[in-house]
């Protein structure tokens, strides 16, 4: 059994409830890769821009904005 605190975040997606979203300020990156070595699974690294950038996966969880040393990932005000 699991016993959550909060409903998931798939399942609110689904049902229409927002969670914030976050984007990578590409003037703020430096290219670390420290967000994608995370490991999740909206964060991917973009070869050409050498920059971070969070995909539509993102769950609106913010650990990523959390752990960049840069302040280069930006919750997006709704």
């Amino acid at each position: 059994m699991v016993i959550a605190r909060q409903p998931c975040v798939i399942s609110g997606k689904r049902a229409g409830i927002c969670h914030p979203t976050y984007v990578v300020d590409p003037e703020k990156c430096e290219g670390c890769k420290q967000c994608v070595k995370f490991g999740c699974p909206a964060i991917e690294f973009d070869e050409e821009s050498k920059r971070a950038v969070i995909t539509a996966l993102c769950s609106g969880c913010g650990v990523c904005a959390q752990i960049c040393k840069f302040e280069a990932i930006l919750e997006v005000k709704k």
